[in-house]
């Protein structure tokens, strides 16, 4: 029997729940609205509630995998994306995070996702935490500071990564973090003159 092409694996998961994965989408898109656009609960307010809703859907997500690993997926996906773009509205409109607490922040709820991946053994959890891990500098933006600290931040993930292909053996995750690595290098590789370049 000859497995099914990566587009027959990409519509054959859509397929699969749709309707659950339509709802937790619109759930996304309106509290992004909600927390960009939101004033009747301040600033801290509607930060402090993206958080709380965030980490709720993260330990609901924990839970419910234990009974269906696609619903518990999206759950944990859900909660972490809600915690991102939290954390992108207050640095951005709010500016109550300095870069390392908002990274960091950031980086806590998608190590959670990835943890869960490896304790239940769900390969595209696992894929969809390193996707998170690596919109997380872009959405704290380009302040992120210096070079050091983007780099210290992609070492981390990386050792993140190494630690879940030595316990599950996936090998793909290794191939993504090196194409993560890549992509967050070129901007800091461009500003680097042609002299500098070959040092």
């Amino acid at each position: 029997v000859s497995k099914p092409s990566v587009v027959g694996s990409v519509f054959s998961w859509v397929r699969e729940e749709w309707l659950f994965k339509l709802g937790a989408l619109l759930l996304l898109l309106g509290f992004g609205w909600f927390v960009n656009t939101n004033n009747w609960l301040g600033a801290s307010g509607s930060t402090m509630l993206g958080i709380v809703v965030g980490a709720a859907l993260l330990i609901l997500g924990a839970w419910r995998i234990k009974e269906d690993l696609h619903q518990g997926n999206i759950f944990l996906v859900l909660g972490s994306t809600v915690i991102l773009i939290t954390v992108y509205a207050a640095r951005h409109l709010h500016d109550l995070f300095n870069p390392i607490t908002a990274l960091g922040i950031s980086f806590l709820s998608v190590a959670f996702v990835a943890f869960v991946s490896v304790k239940r053994r769900s390969i595209g959890l696992a894929i969809a935490a390193l996707v998170l891990a690596a919109l997380a500098p872009l959405l704290v933006g380009s302040s992120v500071g210096s070079a050091v600290e983007l780099f210290t931040y992609l070492t981390v993930v990386i050792l993140g990564v190494i630690w879940v292909v030595i316990v599950t053996g996936w090998r793909p995750l290794t191939l993504l973090a090196l194409m993560m690595v890549g992509f967050h290098s070129l901007p800091v590789l461009g500003m680097y003159g042609p002299s500098t370049k070959s040092t």
